[in-house]
């Protein structure tokens, strides 16, 4: 993964091969930042003149990456269906490719605490709850427990203590920045977003919005629309001067 301020993120995919060049703009990067603290890593280096130093090595897909880049690769690219789905695709590519960087720095530095098991359950862990983001509450500690084949006071430690977060900060972080990242597009409308997200009605979930980060629904919407234009304007005018 490269971050880089002059590219739109875009997947670069090949049929015949296992590897693909995930580029994503800081804008977008920073739209993770609360869910995976990684981010800040990639953000300090955009200005890294060498490729080298803006990569942190190769990290191993747990099946997920492979995937989500099948619903793009096995779609009718022309259906208007598959156009409005590709953002989300290409948003749950990045979180699946963040969760694995993040996932894969983490246990290199403690591995010589976390058996192949434990490592391996955690995540499970991380799996199961960004899986389930658009519930009303996290999955239950019982079954994440199960999931990572330990007590469940032992799973709260030990995500806590390897993470340095709790599985439902965690859990709560990603669902709302996930939502927030909705409310950047414009493919559901506000109503939408809320129901996908299992709010009992708008108003709550707008009170939910407004609390985490400081504005309603309608005018991060808003802002965002903003600056898209005058982005949109500041690169009209470079090419028009060019």
């Amino acid at each position: 993964m490269i971050p880089d301020k002059s590219f739109h993120h875009e997947v670069v995919l090949n049929d015949a091969s296992s590897s693909f060049l995930l580029f994503i703009p800081d804008e977008v990067l920073k739209k993770f930042e609360r869910t995976f603290p990684l981010v800040n890593f990639f953000l300090s280096k955009i200005t890294t003149p060498t490729l080298e130093e803006n990569t942190i090595g190769v990290i191993k897909d747990d099946g997920r990456l492979n995937t989500a880049i099948m619903e793009i690769l096995h779609s009718e690219h022309h259906s208007d269906s598959i156009l409005r789905q590709m953002s989300k695709i290409i948003d749950k590519i990045i979180t699946i490719s963040l969760d694995l960087a993040t996932t894969s720095l983490v246990f290199n530095k403690t591995i010589s605490r976390l058996d192949k098991n434990g490592i391996s359950g955690l995540k499970n862990v991380r799996k199961e709850l960004l899986n389930n983001l658009c519930e009303w509450r996290p999955p239950a500690l019982s079954v994440l427990a199960r999931l990572a084949l330990m007590s469940e006071k032992k799973l709260e430690d030990i995500f806590k203590a390897t993470f340095n977060i709790t599985m439902f900060d965690f859990y709560q972080n990603a669902r709302m920045e996930e939502i927030y990242r909705d409310l950047c597009e414009y493919d559901s409308t506000l109503p939408e977003i809320a129901e996908h997200y299992n709010y009992r009605d708008y108003s709550s979930f707008s009170a939910a919005v407004k609390k985490r980060f400081g504005k309603s629904p309608r005018e991060i919407r808003k802002l965002e629309y903003e600056n898209q234009t005058a982005l949109e304007n500041i690169n009209f005018e470079y090419s028009k001067g060019t």
